[in-house]
């Protein structure tokens, strides 16, 4: 073994021991850091602990100075039974665009709930519908034949002459008949929808209000529509109704339910969590959701829409 071999191992030694010794700080580094973040995290689990307890201490000496008349209402109480109340929506007004939410049907049981329902049966006792004390989301609608529609248009409505002249239009899925008699010549318009916001028929704009609300796809519903020969509107409509007015109306509402929730938490210790999520695992997606969650009251009080490249951190 020459001198030069024997240098060149001792060399490879040394450098070997410096990279050992480099690895092992960071591992005792790391360590450390788990330590603190243990620490860390019992601390908080303390304070959730303790902030819960402490709300309900709160709740108690609320609901003891409410029978005196002297307590202010708890903000969070009523957010949480307002939320309670709009998920209270009857069985049969629920989506079941879950696979696993579908009944699974027996032959018997799908005939007997069949003559159960009654929907076919026109000579089976109904409930009686009615329209008072009932918003225009709320009145109840049917679908109409066109060819039965007319024959109330048989006569005119002034003199009762028959057979007056009838045109028939549309905006959208509201139905506009004009009649003028030929006898006194009287001209009537009849609509088959009222008007909201002064401008828009009503149908047009629960329609895409019902869309946006199940998540459903504009294309599909107003196939639906095509199959069945019902009157619907051009999918450009939807999209307008989406920017201009439901949209707008949702961001309204939601700020002024997150002033509720804040104003309830100011001046209060609370314990804040935040995740965000992109709509693929991959490396494709254009935006992402981050949302801020209160520990303390169970609520999401913040939710922000972010493109991937303000984020500039990258794990």
């Amino acid at each position: 073994m020459t001198p030069n071999t024997t240098q060149n191992e001792e060399l490879d030694e040394l450098v070997q021991c410096k990279i050992c010794k480099e690895k092992e700080n960071k591992i005792q580094k790391l360590e450390n850091k788990i330590r603190d973040m243990e620490k860390k995290f019992t601390k908080n689990q303390e304070k959730w602990v303790d902030t819960f307890q402490t709300l309900g201490e709160e709740t108690k000496e609320n609901k003891c100075s409410n029978s005196k008349h002297t307590s202010t209402p708890n903000v969070v109480d009523e957010l949480m039974e307002d939320l309670e109340a709009s998920n209270e929506v009857p069985e049969q007004e629920m989506d079941c665009d879950d696979e696993t939410s579908d009944p699974s049907w027996k032959p018997q049981q799908l005939q007997s709930e069949y003559d159960k329902a009654a929907d076919d049966n026109d000579s089976a006792p109904k409930e009686e519908l009615s329209h008072k004390g009932k918003n225009e989301r709320e009145e109840p609608k049917g679908i109409v034949f066109l060819s039965q529609l007319l024959l109330l248009f048989q006569n005119c409505h002034r003199c009762f002459a028959s057979k007056p002249n009838v045109s028939v239009t549309r905006s959208g899925t509201m139905l506009t008949l004009e009649t003028k008699c030929t006898l006194c010549n009287e001209t009537m318009t009849w609509k088959s929808q009222p008007h909201l916001l002064g401008k828009f028929p009503a149908g047009n704009i629960l329609l895409s209000f019902g869309i946006l609300s199940a998540g459903a796809s504009t294309t599909k519903v107003l196939r639906v529509f095509k199959h069945m020969g019902l009157l619907g509107y051009n999918e450009v409509t939807y999209y307008y109704h989406q920017r201009h007015l439901l949209i707008p109306s949702i961001i309204l509402y939601w700020r002024s339910y997150q002033k509720k929730i804040l104003d309830s938490l100011n001046a209060k210790e609370v314990i804040l969590a935040g995740d965000g999520r992109h709509d693929s695992m991959g490396h494709s997606a254009k935006y992402g959701t981050y949302t801020v969650f209160c520990c303390t009251i169970g609520l999401i009080i913040h939710i922000v829409l972010v493109q991937v490249a303000w984020c500039t951190n990258k794990f």
